[in-house]
């Protein structure tokens, strides 16, 4: 049976941004690739983040993994072992979890609206509309259920609601700045948080 997992990753405090992405668009995604029944696999570094009061940054790189979990499961631990061994050379924290909307789609750039409490997708949407999109795509977890990886950080819950905004990298700027502007005037409960992402297919 197909499923997707969204993964939120956040580099080591001791790495570059640059460092970061290059383990994990070479080392770390060829392990990746090893993964039996994995269909597609995408990784989405942040380029420009928003939404915690402080300015930290909490995610560098979102990942998305296609994959059937009926393939074989003693192969697939194999690799999960080889995941855990890699992770910590370049990761702080690492939060997954399966979604309900199994959906491909292969936009440049991608904005993602992450609601710790669901909200109207619509607003964003309306929000977006003069820009130049390829499409929105909404999703949220399918039980809350978060990824176990011992020695790394996580967040303590997976959010309730993700809206995706594809778009292309001449007008990512402006939908990213669109999407942050309507977070602040809707002053919706729990935390917003508005990322904007470059796309990178491994598979």
């Amino acid at each position: 049976m197909l499923k997707k997992r969204l993964i939120f990753l956040r580099k080591r405090p001791d790495l570059s941004f640059q460092a970061f992405n290059e383990h994990w668009a070479g080392p770390h995604g060829d392990i990746v690739l090893n993964l039996p029944g994995l269909t597609e696999y995408v990784q989405n570094p942040v380029v420009r983040y928003a939404g915690t009061p402080d300015g930290e940054r909490l995610v560098d790189g979102l990942a998305e993994l296609w994959d059937d979990n009926d393939a074989d499961p003693a192969t697939a631990a194999r690799v999960v072992g080889e995941l855990q061994d890699d992770e910590p050379r370049f990761l702080d924290s690492l939060t997954g979890f399966s979604v309900t909307n199994l959906d491909s789609y292969d936009p440049e750039a991608k904005v993602w609206v992450i609601g710790d409490q669901p909200f109207n997708p619509g607003l964003f949407a309306e929000a977006v509309a003069s820009s130049a999109i390829g499409g929105v795509l909404e999703t949220e977890p399918t039980n809350g259920r978060l990824m176990n990886r011992p020695g790394l950080l996580h967040e303590p819950a997976a959010p309730q609601r993700i809206l995706t905004i594809g778009t292309t990298h001449i007008a990512a700027p402006a939908v990213h700045e669109a999407a942050l502007q309507a977070a602040e005037n809707a002053a919706l409960p729990g935390r917003i948080r508005v990322l904007l992402t470059h796309s990178r297919r491994i598979l």
